[in-house]
């Protein structure tokens, strides 16, 4: 199959945007379609405990995969800068380097998570009729970190060399085998979870063959030769540095979301299924503003390291312009039509649907904030200020949202008060991340660019 590689340093910068977000865009919004489908087919053939034996497991989940797929960021900026200064030695030892560092990394967080495993599941309070099969869903998941983390960093690799159609395409292949999959086994096997787990990890073991193979077979100088497998401590250490910040910020999140699911559930089984509902919703702006946040990160490191500030000052603009445009768009429809959107959730429901439109109001209508966030992240990790990034999002959402929850809603503890606090932080972040950034670009602009 021939694809076109898009060129991030020469050519009109809105087509390049467009023709490298697109497919990760598809992606994203087609993985959530595979995501739901995974649950109807669970909840058609096992019921509602096997459902709620694999959603106990997400904080787990994040925990540790959130974190190993965090760790693709210092994948992501070295290997931006390398390929934009045309430095194609490095560029290679970087993806040698990075493709041993998955396994490893991967292969580690396995076996923390496995050992871990019960007591995180006690620690997220998994009901007690779901302990036994959220346990085996998890140690299987965990066991699939190697292959997760060696798709995410091979993915990372082909999305900045401008190719982002044919992890899309791999992407497809393996949510594709994960659903047949899942009802093959689910016939085949009597524990229902067991066979969803299974199935995800065929899946993403096919996900990282394909990636893998796609390297290797490259036409280009920094083509990835296998017999040439070689891990560069230099190099790894600053993978590290560079992906360690996003990876924890990336474990935090769903830290900091269990106190606000809590305190959710205190309303009453109306306001955990709107909520639960909303949210569900939201993540269709979220794949917008994802791809854009990629396609910043990868054009303003490349143009970075091709010294070409007048594309990087392009990308950056554009890219923000149109990540809140879309992202405000989308969560200004979803508000508009939540009504029918909430009744397939909780049809015949009228306070749930209340208790989702009222997270609406305070999140979907802002989602341009939201937009306006991530590229501002995505253009710092470019620039290399990947701990400010992560400090940025820890202080924001770990550390005020507990703040708001003894204060003001304490105060005043009605649902409205509570949603209130993703607002807020969204706020926060964006005002100390438009005066750094400000800071880094003038830096940049009088000739102070930071070395990786």
């Amino acid at each position: 199959m021939q694809l076109k590689r898009t060129d991030l340093t020469h050519g009109p910068i809105t087509k390049t945007i467009c023709t490298f977000a697109l497919p990760l865009i598809i992606g994203t919004l087609v993985q959530t379609l595979f995501n739901i489908t995974d649950q109807i087919v669970l909840g058609q053939m096992a019921g509602t405990v096997a459902v709620a034996s694999v959603g106990a497991c997400s904080p787990a989940v994040h925990l540790v995969i959130g974190f190993l797929s965090g760790l693709a960021t210092g994948v992501t900026v070295l290997l931006t800068r390398a390929l934009g200064a045309e430095d194609h030695d490095s560029a290679k030892r970087i993806i040698g380097t990075a493709l041993i560092a998955s396994v490893l990394l991967g292969t580690t967080g396995a076996a923390i998570g496995i050992a871990s495993a019960r007591a995180l599941l006690i620690a997220t309070a998994c009901p007690t009729e779901c302990m036994e099969g959220a346990f085996i869903y998890l140690t299987i998941y965990y066991a699939s970190a190697p292959v997760i983390t060696l798709y995410n960093f091979g993915s990372a690799i082909l999305r900045v060399t401008g190719d982002t159609q044919r992890p899309l395409i791999y992407m497809l292949a393996a949510g594709v085998l994960n659903v047949v999959l899942n009802i093959v086994l689910c016939m085949i096997l009597t524990q229902k979870v067991a066979a969803v787990a299974l199935a995800t990890l065929a899946s993403q073991a096919l996900g990282a063959i394909l990636v893998v193979t796609r390297l290797c077979r490259m036409k280009e100088s920094y083509r990835f030769d296998i017999r040439h497998l070689k891990l560069d401590f230099g190099i790894f250490g600053k993978l590290l540095r560079y992906g360690l910040p996003s990876g924890i910020s990336n474990s935090f999140y769903p830290i900091a979301n269990l106190q606000i699911q809590a305190t959710v559930n205190s309303f009453g089984t109306a306001a955990t299924a709107g909520y639960a509902s909303a949210t569900s919703l939201t993540n269709t702006a979220a794949a917008f503003t994802g791809g854009f946040a990629h396609a910043t990160t990868a054009m303003v490191g490349q143009n970075l390291g091709a010294e070409r500030p007048d594309r990087v000052s392009k990308a950056f603009r554009r890219n923000i312009f149109f990540s809140a445009l879309i992202a405000e768009a989308v969560g200004v429809i979803i508000l508009l039509l939540h009504r029918p959107l909430l009744g397939f959730y909780v049809p015949d429901d009228p306070s749930a649907i209340e208790f989702g439109r009222q997270y609406m109001l305070h999140v979907t209508i802002f989602y341009g904030v939201a937009g306006l966030n991530v590229v501002l992240s995505a253009a710092l990790n470019a620039f290399g200020y990947t701990v400010f990034t992560a400090v940025s999002n820890l202080l924001s959402v770990i550390a005020f949202r507990p703040i708001w929850l003894g204060t003001v809603y304490k105060a005043d503890p009605t649902f409205p008060t509570l949603m209130l606090c993703f607002t807020i932080s969204w706020f926060l972040s964006l005002a100390a991340q438009s005066v750094v950034f400000s800071v880094v670009y003038t830096r940049y602009r009088h000739g102070k660019l930071k070395k990786l």
